[in-house]
């Protein structure tokens, strides 16, 4: 069987992005550390990625992913105590879904919090969400 790659299309990038994250978590787990690929771009004979590692303990002993929740929450009116705390969506395609909020993302004007369901995807949404937890 012939593995080299003479032109990129989307199935041999889809490929791509799960031997090579398969090859991040094996190197993450050796260091004790997350890695993880951003958004993949690619044309027919190249693709760039946004490469993304942290640790999984910081010597405070929570997780990074909670740290920097914990850094961030006082610009949305939350406390360190909201991390993971449970809401439920009202978008059009996850209505009525619960989901609970990890994170947030300060340069996004219109989606700024991270959700993530119990199926472990994760959603951006707007800050009416948090109108739940008051």
């Amino acid at each position: 069987m012939d593995t080299k790659i003479k032109q990129l299309n989307k199935v041999q990038v889809q490929t791509l992005r799960m031997a090579i994250q398969q090859q991040l978590d094996k190197l993450g787990d050796t260091y004790g550390m997350t890695i993880k690929l951003g958004n993949i771009r690619y044309d027919g004979i190249s693709f760039r990625t946004k490469l993304e590692a942290y640790v999984d303990k910081p010597a405070s002993g929570v997780s990074f992913e909670q740290e920097t929740f914990e850094t961030q929450c006082w610009q949305y009116g939350l406390k360190a105590e909201d991390y993971l705390r449970e809401v439920k969506l009202n978008g059009q395609k996850f209505y009525g879904t619960t989901a609970k909020i990890y994170g947030f993302n300060p340069k996004a004007k219109k989606y700024p919090i991270k959700v993530r369901t119990s199926s472990g995807q994760q959603i951006r949404s707007s800050t009416v969400i948090l109108d739940q937890l008051k």
